[in-house]
């Protein structure tokens, strides 16, 4: 449950941010080198408010002012239900919970824990935009846009809060709420670009089926729409992952390894621009902006109110859960076996295998622990080890016969290579690779089955991650690698999951007008390695220290590939070099076309293409950096 009134007339004496939304008297603290901040001068007035309420509401659509969800927990707050607390309570860790609210985050960094469902703590407003456009078509999405560049307002894009890196969320901002733009529409056999001018061009029709996708639909839907034509996209693990985000930041997939990433299947978008312009892009017409959306980033071009997507036809898929057990915790051979996991993966992914594993190694105190949420009775709490599953696509011509699958093959090739060089570990059953297969007849049925077990939101952390490529493996020192693994796991909350969704296919691809945005470093990956950290109560030095601990435990990884970089929509959202690391060689012609496309800097976010001149401050500012500052060379935080 969430409450949300309308319009902002209707509540005269809510107090925000410590003060009213806007008060005439109040000291300027805005300046043109600040964004709009509820309590400044400068800050829309309540009549302001109103017309833009009523300019949404003659098109259909409407202002809202967002309530934190844990409120109802709160009896200092207007919401306060003790129905709906305990509703709260029980679904907070749920990604549907957060996905269903047009402000909330799945992770409570990113709203400052500033109202949590806990009555215990205190409750305020300050971590969650000041307005919501509740956005169903593209009109909607232009009229707010229109606003924030007219008024000096923060505008942040928002579909269902599925955003490792907090970009969909702003103090004091004005939110787009995408996420009831939905829907999805089939095109059989091929798709028509769309094109200006009447002129035939070369290229018009791409042949293979496509779907339609308005901007905030989610994959559940995505995903059943395709399933009824016997066909799937490239997409997202959970049912809440959002389109428009998803592909924005270049997409992995279990579909990865064969086909590429999201980003790589994209045939054409409609965009509303910062300048207020709704327009097509593909590869005819408005390439620069065709090219920057996929991968670019989300929140800083404009925003996608639909996209066409390549599909393919849906097959039988091997699932198979594993885990590798070492029973002995004390076992002198503990990193020697999870190194030679590590530098196997690439190889399973070359045998047409692609998953994701979580580790039970060593918590940062130095103490073993079990295996984390949502592991597998294949790991025992008592051992430690690797858990998770994968899967493979089988051909008519498997006929159902997996043990011949170069999937099982490459399995038992890694199991004989255990017995051969740790025989008696195996022998006495303290070393184990247990696999548990079996079929499902289309890709859909199998993630139907298992998306769910996916959900885990609710909490505060920050992540790392890099980008790990064979032969970077292959030529490192083995004891190099060890020692790499060991002091992540010895220094991470969440350590090691690997993510196997590189290989030939994201290599490969050859996305339509010949490329995209896409970390380069993607193209040359096989593994993304990922790990988080639990963040501490809110404060700016504690913030700080966490965000500069992550850069810290990331290093030995990075060392292992230094040319490589990360995967933007899981990653570090304090990066250091995050240019460089998102985007390599693409940041400059990307840096380029944000100038062009939006001088004025309506969208921003961190980390962000183009943002380098823009601070968000502790007390919720969002400000110019000054000439004589040294942006680049600064802690982002």
């Amino acid at each position: 449950m969430h409450c949300v009134v309308r319009p902002a007339s209707l509540l005269p004496g809510l107090l925000l941010f410590g003060g009213s939304l806007w008060n005439p008297a109040a000291a300027s603290r805005s300046t043109p080198d600040c964004k709009a901040f509820p309590g400044d001068r400068s800050w829309p007035s309540p009549s302001t408010w109103d017309d833009l309420d009523a300019t949404l509401r003659g098109q259909g659509a409407n202002l809202l002012i967002p309530r934190p969800p844990g409120a109802v927990c709160h009896a200092d707050q207007p919401e306060h239900d003790l129905e709906a607390c305990e509703e709260a309570k029980t679904r907070w860790a749920t990604y549907d919970f957060h996905a269903e609210h047009p402000a909330s985050m799945m992770w409570d960094t990113f709203t400052n824990e500033t109202c949590m469902p806990d009555a215990a703590r205190s409750c305020s407003r300050d971590g969650y935009p000041a307005y919501v456009v509740n956005a169903t078509t593209a009109d909607h999405v232009k009229t707010a846009i229109d606003f924030a560049r007219e008024h000096n307002v923060r505008l942040v894009v928002h579909s269902t809060g599925h955003d490792f890196l907090g970009r969909s969320s702003g103090a004091g901002s004005l939110s787009i709420w995408i996420h009831h733009m939905r829907g999805v529409v089939h095109h059989e056999g091929s798709f028509t670009l769309s094109q200006t001018g009447g002129q035939d061009q070369e290229g018009l029709v791409i042949p293979g089926s496509a779907v339609t996708v308005q901007g905030g639909t989610m994959m559940n839907d995505i995903y059943r729409a395709t399933h009824e034509h016997g066909e799937v996209v490239v997409g997202g693990l959970a049912r809440t992952v959002g389109v428009g985000g998803f592909i924005t930041g270049g997409g992995h997939s279990r579909l990865s390894p064969e086909y590429g990433l999201a980003a790589d299947q994209v045939l054409q978008m409609e965009v509303v621009t910062p300048k207020g312009d709704i327009v097509v892009a593909n590869e005819l017409q408005n390439t620069d902006l065709f090219w920057a959306m996929r991968g670019g980033g989300g929140s800083t071009f404009g925003v996608i109110t639909s996209v066409t997507l390549k599909t393919f036809p849906t097959r039988r898929v091997l699932s198979s859960d594993m885990a590798l057990v070492i029973e002995d915790l004390d076992a002198p051979y503990l990193w020697d076996v999870v190194a030679l996991f590590m530098t196997e993966l690439p190889r399973f992914v070359d045998a047409g295998l692609c998953g994701i594993f979580s580790s039970s190694l060593v918590s940062p105190d130095g103490q073993y622990e079990g295996a984390v949420e949502g592991g597998s009775s294949l790991l025992p709490p008592s051992a430690l080890g690797f858990v998770g599953q994968m899967i493979a696509h089988l051909d008519e011509g498997d006929a159902g016969e997996v043990k011949s699958h170069a999937a099982a093959a490459s399995l038992a090739a890694f199991n004989e290579t255990l017995k051969s060089r740790w025989p008696e570990a195996v022998a006495a059953g303290d070393l184990a690779l247990r696999v548990e297969s079996k079929t499902f007849p289309s890709w859909y049925e199998w993630w139907d089955a298992i998306a769910d077990g996916q959900q885990i939101a609710g909490f505060s952390a920050l992540t790392g991650s890099w980008l790990l490529g064979k032969e970077d493996l292959d030529k490192a020192d083995p004891e190099v690698v060890k020692e790499a693994l060991r002091s992540v796991s010895a220094q991470a909350h969440i350590g090691l999951m690997p993510h196997m969704v590189g290989g030939k296919g994201v290599m490969e691809a050859v996305p339509r007008g010949g490329s995209n945005s896409v970390n380069p470093a993607w193209r040359k990956a096989y593994n993304h390695l990922l790990f988080a950290n639990m963040l501490p109560p809110v404060d700016e030095k504690a913030w700080k220290e966490s965000a500069d601990l992550i850069n810290k435990i990331l290093q030995p990884i990075r060392d292992l590939s230094p040319d490589s970089g990360a995967y933007l929509n899981e990653a570090h959202k304090y990066q250091r070099d995050y240019q460089k690391v998102f985007w390599g060689d693409n940041y400059d012609r990307l840096a380029m076309i944000k100038k062009q496309m939006d001088p004025e800097d309506v969208f921003w976010c961190h980390p962000c293409v183009g943002n380098e001149g823009w601070e968000e401050r502790w007390d919720g500012h969002l400000c110019r950096v000054k000439a004589t500052d040294n942006y680049l060379e600064k802690s982002e935080l």
